[in-house]
């Protein structure tokens, strides 16, 4: 090192802002001795490379002390100074056998020695993040008034950056201790930090790591002591969390970690809405836990593009986990049974079977219809949408790369006054795979090109579904019409035809004789099929305990007269379950037959029956 680290070491500023105080008789700069020196159990910086201070020693042997250090007389002891500032020059002088150290002594308050302390200190190079925090820390415990948005401002910072520092602080002990030891980079630090301990916890142990074969080369060894893997990167890590952590809607933070999510909740609140969890794919159930999570499946988007209610049922929809959309809010429909806007079909389908309940479902021959047919002709129906909406993802999921390279391609040939219009608002990173490739290989020499990839990265912003017909007619096919893509056409393209039903070929008459002779045509007989009966062992008569004959009466009988009477009991109390027709609830007479359950299936129920028969003596 050379003799100009010193001088880096501290700015310029400070050593002018000294040097006015010594002329304005505020200061006086001495030669204290080392002895008299204490250093403040306040000072934020508590890591002191040896390589430095080997390197400052050499460098105040050979050039001398360039830059003084910052001392008050210390209220706690007559005739000693507390260091403000050179906490690194004072270990250097003693490392070089030094007894002096020239010094600026200034007399100062608490509150004035505690914020040079504090900024003397996180002006120095490579101080570590968690100092950092400390400090920040530090002045608003001690100091009254200092809010983040003072610190940023007196730090010459955003305040985003304090506010991430003072997150710090809230880390787990062994996510500290990784972060301290340089096992960890800062990003995965922040990453971690936004959630509870408790998942942190889970975080380090399943989502931190991976063995080292699969890491990045750039990233550092852990050591032995974790098995010989590695970081996993930054990314990587707030993948897993958002695949493997629920949402915290009572964060304390949540209005800075989720400033859209926080304002739609309180909108909401004063409007009375209710709030739901949402999924727009598989979330896992040792994440779900108990909570309610809503597939996506169940729910459809609510909202025009002002974000206001598109219907009377529309309730407030949050992603609960399972990718990068974690935490966002959106307006979603989940009344199948009364929303004709967003549920038509479900809602007709639920009116048929009411109607064919009570009887008042005809077909157009005017004959009635029965509950059974109507659910039959659903569930056919049912079955018919389900495959045509899994053809239409696959459709989709076909065309869509198709469509991105025309979208960027019109994209870097598009002006870029015409973009700016489109960036003002807002701008995110691309989160979807094909979308973030195609992003890489847009050129940024040039400010037009910078416009683009601005412009690319809030147009495709964040993460969408790219088997989802929403987002091809809200986003895309919109954005392609803007550049004059037909998306309708791309899609079409890549929607796999229905194949039409082979029509009968039509069979040459048979050729006429001249005169045909007359065949007697004799019917078959019949075959009688034999009406199944019961097996033998049904037949014979069974003996009802005290407890089934106050349902089937005391009468030996067959067991299938016996299932007969019972059956009609349960039909005509309805204890069968209408939604799951295999389950048979229990009253007061069948839950003792039912072993006190309060429901069990069909097959179960002929078990029990078979328990309360007396055997014959």
């Amino acid at each position: 090192m050379t003799a100009t680290m010193e001088r880096q070491d501290a700015p310029t500023n400070r050593e002018a802002s000294m040097r006015a105080m010594e002329r304005a008789g505020e200061a006086r700069v001495e030669a204290i001795g080392l002895s008299l020196i204490d250093e403040s159990p306040d000072n934020p910086r508590k890591h002191f490379p040896a390589a430095w201070i080997d390197e400052l020693a050499a460098s105040m042997l050979a050039s001398g002390q360039l830059t003084h250090a910052l001392v008050r007389p210390n209220p706690k002891a007559i005739g000693r100074y507390e260091l403000a500032a050179g906490a690194t020059r004072l270990r250097a002088a003693r490392k070089a056998g030094l007894t002096h150290l020239q010094c600026v002594v200034r007399p100062l308050g608490d509150a004035e020695f505690l914020e040079a302390l504090t900024f003397e200190n996180l002006k120095r190079r490579d101080l570590q993040p968690m100092e950092e925090a400390r400090g920040y820390a530090l002045l608003q415990k001690r100091l009254e008034g200092w809010t983040v948005e003072k610190i940023a401002e007196r730090s010459g910072v955003s305040v985003d950056y304090v506010r991430d520092r003072l997150r710090l602080l809230k880390l787990d002990e062994k996510a500290v201790s990784l972060l301290e030891d340089g096992r960890i980079e800062l990003g995965h630090a922040l990453e971690l930090a936004k959630i509870g301990t408790s998942d942190q916890k889970r975080a380090i142990k399943e989502g931190l790591f991976q063995p080292e074969g699969h890491a990045p080369d750039e990233l550092k060894l852990l050591g032995p002591d974790n098995g010989g893997q590695k970081a996993r990167t930054v990314r990587e890590l707030r993948a897993w969390i958002d695949r493997n952590v629920r949402v915290d809607l009572a964060h304390p933070e949540l209005e800075h970690l989720l400033p859209a999510t926080a304002a739609a909740i309180e909108t909401a609140t004063a409007a009375k809405r209710r709030q739901v969890f949402i999924a727009f794919g598989h979330v896992d159930p040792r994440v779900k836990g108990s909570e309610k999570v809503i597939g996506p499946l169940s729910w459809k988007r609510a909202e025009n593009e002002q974000g206001q209610p598109t219907c009377d049922y529309a309730v407030l929809g949050i992603v609960f986990a399972g990718d990068a959309s974690r935490g966002h809010a959106l307006l979603v429909c989940t009344n199948k049974d009364r929303c004709k806007r967003h549920w038509p079909q479900h809602v007709k389908r639920r009116e048929d079977r009411e109607k064919a309940r009570r009887g008042e479902l005809t077909s157009k021959a005017g004959k009635k219809v029965s509950e059974a047919e109507v659910a039959r002709k659903q569930r056919e129906q049912q079955a018919k949408e389900d495959a045509a909406r899994k053809a239409q993802a696959a459709a989709l999921t076909a065309a869509t790369p198709e469509l991105l390279d025309a979208l960027f391609a019109a994209i870097a040939k598009a002006k870029p006054l015409t973009l700016l219009q489109a960036i003002i608002k807002d701008s995110s990173d691309i989160r979807e795979p094909l979308g973030k490739s195609r992003l890489a290989k847009l050129p940024s020499r040039t400010v037009d090109d910078l416009v683009r990839r601005l412009f690319a990265q809030r147009a495709f912003g964040g993460y969408f579904r790219l088997d989802d017909s929403w987002t091809f007619e809200q986003r895309l096919k919109p954005m392609a019409k803007q550049f004059g893509i037909d998306a309708g056409a791309i899609l079409k393209k890549h929607t796999p035809k229905a194949e039409a039903p082979k029509a009968e070929q039509p069979t040459a008459p048979p050729k006429a004789s001249a005169a045909p002779k007359a065949v007697k045509v004799t019917k078959a007989p019949k075959k009688k099929v034999a009406k199944r009966q019961p097996a033998a062992q049904f037949m014979q008569p069974v003996t009802p305990d005290a407890k089934l004959a106050a349902v089937v009466g005391t009468k030996p009988m067959p067991r299938t007269e016996l299932i007969k009477k019972l059956w009609a009991y349960i039909r005509k109390h309805g204890l069968q379950d209408k939604k799951n027709r295999r389950m048979i609830k229990a009253d007061e007479k069948l839950r003792p037959i039912f072993g006190g359950k309060d429901a069990i299936s069909m097959f179960d129920m002929t078990k029990a029956v078979t328990k309360h028969l007396v055997k014959a003596k």
